[in-house]
């Protein structure tokens, strides 16, 4: 009888860690599924952060773009209404002087 407890208490123990190996392993499975989907989010997370950051460095060189050319166009009037005095004062000169001579 006591061989009988023995080897049913063996099998027993066996069929326990059978069943506790599995549960381990389905267990594992979630965790690994859950890291798994962690891993995707973050990847995710990491693509649209890039995406903001070239869609940030697009804004900030659009604006510098945008910046420089305006500067360019005030360069231009600035020519412009310079060339534009100079030729007022001309005629200013040329007036002053035929009414000096008449």
């Amino acid at each position: 009888m006591f061989i009988l407890g023995v080897i049913v208490g063996v099998f027993l123990g066996m069929g326990a860690m059978v069943l506790l190996r599995r549960k381990e392993q389905g267990r594992l499975r979630v965790l690994e599924a859950e890291r798994s989907a962690h891993f995707r989010r973050v990847t995710e997370l990491e693509r649209q952060l890039a995406e903001s950051r070239a869609l940030v460095a697009s804004v900030k060189r659009d604006e510098r773009l945008r910046s420089q050319r305006e500067f360019g166009q005030y360069k231009i009037l600035l020519r412009r209404a310079d060339s534009a005095l100079a030729q007022a004062r001309q005629d200013l000169g040329r007036l002053d002087a035929l009414r000096h001579a008449a």
